[in-house]
């Protein structure tokens, strides 16, 4: 269960299932399961809403035959896989974050609903995907999971539901706040950088 508040606060409540479990949204009118087509995953409840509501017009036409999924900020494979099991006819989409972590998520999402391990591990120039014992390095800004297909064979269906190019993710779409790209030399300057800019500016 999240628990957002003002400016940066991000939490999980006590006693939440973060490994099997995850906040869904099923539109459909029956609860069969076997009448989903689409599953449409983010990294959090915010995420996920505003891709309905960016995309609403489009999505009515097969939306009660669509579940809306946030793994609440950590990806599991129990939480995907247990997910995309019990729906088992629908296919995966990935809406995750539009920056690395979230193309890595929809590469690990793959993995995990085609049962096939990958070593995906992102370096200061690539997403290196490991397979077989062969390594394959993918652009950082331009990979999703359909650079898997010329690795593993596919035996479901998948989307790939990015954020336009210019937004990190579907909240800031529905928000209107474009992504500045800021070159740091490490995390911890780029969590300076947003803090300053949260703050109104450097602390002296």
């Amino acid at each position: 269960y999240e628990i957002r508040g003002y400016g940066s606060f991000k939490r999980k409540a006590t006693g939440t299932n973060s490994t099997t479990a995850a906040w869904i949204v099923d539109f459909s009118q029956n609860h069969n399961p076997q009448d989903i087509k689409n599953v449409y995953f983010a990294e959090s409840a915010y995420d996920i809403m505003a891709f309905y509501q960016a995309n609403k017009a489009r999505l009515q036409a097969e939306l009660g035959q669509s579940v809306f999924v946030s793994i609440g900020g950590t990806f599991s494979n129990q939480q995907v896989g247990g997910i995309m099991n019990y729906y088992a006819n629908a296919r995966a989409v990935d809406c995750f974050d539009n920056d690395v972590p979230g193309r890595i998520y929809g590469m690990r999402m793959v993995s995990v609903v085609e049962k096939v391990p990958l070593n995906i591990v992102q370096t200061d120039d690539a997403i290196r995907v490991s397979h077989n014992g062969q390594e394959h390095k993918l652009d950082p800004q331009k990979a999703n999971l359909n650079n898997l297909r010329s690795l593993i064979r596919f035996q479901r269906e998948y989307g790939v539901e990015k954020a336009p190019t210019v937004f990190k993710d579907w909240n800031d779409v529905v928000m209107n706040k474009p992504s500045s790209v800021i070159l740091t030399k490490s995390k911890y300057e780029r969590d300076d950088n947003l803090r300053e800019k949260r703050m109104g500016g450097p602390k002296m």
